[in-house]
């Protein structure tokens, strides 16, 4: 595996803090397979932030269709809604919709 990570530091602080943050990443398990928003993250698997294009689908739009290829993470990406709808804020901590989206509005499920 070749991993090209470029950093500009000006500081020996800085360099050890983006240290510390490559190495947490590469401590972390990949979530092969896994397709629940809540196991990924209780279980500290890799999760990329996607919760920015989440929050923008529930503020405006109606319809959407959601087409990828296989194995792209569409039934992650729903699962993760489903946990916001839900109003699961805990799981968000430190991801993008935490501070901005509106849990305590309720959500009509039909």
């Amino acid at each position: 595996m070749i991993i090209d990570i470029t950093i500009i530091i000006s500081t020996k602080e800085k360099a050890f803090l983006c240290y510390n943050r490559v190495k947490k990443v590469f401590s972390m398990k990949l979530p092969i397979g896994i397709s629940t928003f809540k196991e990924i993250i209780e279980e500290n698997y890799i999760y990329v932030d996607k919760t920015k294009e989440a929050f923008n689908l529930t503020q405006k739009g109606k319809y959407y269709f959601l087409s990828r290829p296989r194995r792209f993470g569409k039934s992650l990406f729903l699962d993760t809604l489903k946990e916001i709808f839900q109003g699961n804020r805990e799981l968000f901590k430190n991801l993008y919709i935490y501070d901005k989206y509106d849990w305590i509005k309720p959500i009509l499920v039909i």
